[in-house]
């Protein structure tokens, strides 16, 4: 399944594009590396059971936004990261941790706009 037909509900702002999202285990070991789509929209492969810490940056993030909203659904669990700073995110970057069940797919979408 393409990683664009896995995008948030209409509730969240348009996608942004072409930030930088890394995967890592707990020992800090890279498990995925890649980019959102055009519709912000990011999907794992399937991983092995763990925790994982999910680390976004974008640097064309526009630094006055300060509504930019992240949203990562390891299996059935959900994490919203809201009113995220353009800053932040085009700075050191935002990361989440994250529980994942057994092989499930890790998906994330970078929005800007937030949670209306």
């Amino acid at each position: 399944m393409p990683a664009s037909s896995l995008a948030l509900p209409a509730a969240y702002g348009s996608g942004v594009p072409n930030v930088d999202v890394m995967v890592s285990d707990p020992a800090g070991r890279l498990a995925y590396r890649g980019k959102t789509d055009a519709n912000g929209v990011f999907a794992t492969r399937r991983l092995a059971a763990g925790n994982y810490v999910v680390q976004f940056k974008a640097h064309k993030a526009a630094a006055h936004r300060n509504d930019y909203a992240i949203f990562a659904a390891p299996g059935h669990h959900r994490v919203v990261a809201d009113a995220v700073s353009g800053a932040q995110i085009a700075g050191g970057g935002v990361a989440l941790r994250l529980k994942s069940a057994t092989g499930t797919l890790i998906i994330e979408q970078v929005a800007l706009g937030g949670v209306e």
